[in-house]
């Protein structure tokens, strides 16, 4: 009997440890991703974009080893994008990347060793936003060159008008 017990006593044990074991193995597979540049303004669909972001083991240690990708998915499509990251240094990596289309991207940083961070959404703006944002800038000039003629013209005309109201330089004297 005793026998018995002590075998069930070391199975218990044994049980106990690899559990053990096997979360000290899991603790240290956790990548957490935050984007750090490259994400703030929305991409336009068709323009070559560096997204930077790190990559650091529970949010701590900084990952600089392994292969690491950035992937893109538009819901709904069967749009899948996926580009090699290469690391920057001290956990920070980048990768270049091209939206085919506009839309709402969902982006996620995998690792071929560390289980990461769920993926967030991108907004891809379209190529004609894009345009539109350029041509602001020229909307504020063509603005300012329209009120300067329209002051010029405004100048032009008190002048007129105080020429003719002025007295003309002759006066006739009856005598």
């Amino acid at each position: 009997m005793r026998t018995i017990g002590r075998l069930a006593l070391g199975a218990a044990t044994l049980a106990a440890l690899s559990m053990a074991a096997a979360g000290i193995a899991l603790a240290g597979n956790f990548g957490a991703v935050t984007f750090v540049d490259g994400t703030a303004d929305p991409p336009t669909a068709g323009e070559a974009r560096e997204i930077r972001f790190s990559l650091l083991q529970h949010g701590v240690t900084p990952i600089n080893d392994g292969t690491v990708a950035l992937t893109a998915t538009l819901p709904g499509t069967d749009e899948l994008i996926s580009v090699p990251a290469t690391n920057v240094a001290n956990g920070e990596w980048a990768a270049t990347v091209t939206f085919p289309v506009e839309g709402d991207w969902q982006v996620r940083v995998t690792h071929s060793v560390f289980e990461t961070s769920p993926a967030s959404t991108l907004a891809v703006a379209s190529a004609g936003a894009a345009a539109a944002t350029v041509a602001q800038p020229w909307t504020f000039v063509l603005i300012a060159v329209v009120a300067l003629l329209l002051v010029a013209v405004s100048a032009m005309a008190i002048v007129r008008s105080r020429r003719e109201a002025a007295p003309t330089g002759s006066v006739i004297r009856a005598g």
